[in-house]
């Protein structure tokens, strides 16, 4: 028996195959489960490190206080993902990673005159990326245990982009 297909179902399913394919290229690039994990333990002992040398070199002491308030809350943050990486049996050596010693170098070479802002902006930065990937975690994560983690931290991950937007604009005021 020979199938016709209409030029209405065709036109529906060229739709549904390059809506589907842009939706499936766009989830591929968001990292889930194990990936989420590693990344999100690399990403989160980047942020210490910026925040510990922005504790040490921010002139501003809005953005000083801001990067204290990062250092505790991501160490915290750290304590978490250890136990989670211990449930997933990972072992992760973290600090390691170009980019991430590339935006320390980057941020360790800048003059004092634009520490602030450079600091600020790769808080932005890095937090809109992990937005990202935690919205992802949490909405499509096979893991209860991660999917959990993501949706919980969420909120702080906002707040701390929410004052970092806000810093960087009363810098930019002055």
């Amino acid at each position: 028996m020979r199938r016709t297909v209409t030029l209405g179902t065709f036109v529906l399913l060229l739709a549904l195959t390059t809506t589907g394919g842009a939706a499936l290229r766009q989830q591929e690039t968001q990292p889930l489960d194990r990936e989420f994990l590693v990344k999100t333990i690399t990403c989160n002992h980047a942020e210490i490190k910026a925040s510990e040398l922005a504790e040490s070199r921010a002139t501003n002491p809005k953005v000083k206080e801001f990067a204290q308030m990062l250092v505790k809350d991501h160490k915290n943050l750290s304590e978490r993902l250890a136990e989670l990486a211990k449930d997933h049996k990972l072992a992760i050596l973290a600090g390691t990673e170009k980019a991430t010693k590339e935006m320390l170098d980057r941020l360790s070479n800048t003059g004092n005159d634009n520490f602030d802002k450079e600091y600020l902006k790769s808080v932005i930065e890095e937090h809109e990326k992990a937005i990202q990937m935690f919205d992802a975690q949490a909405s499509r994560g096979s893991d209860s245990a991660l999917k959990s983690f993501a949706t919980n931290t969420l909120p702080s991950l906002r707040a701390h982009l929410t004052e970092a937007k806000k810093l960087s604009t009363d810098l930019a005021g002055k």
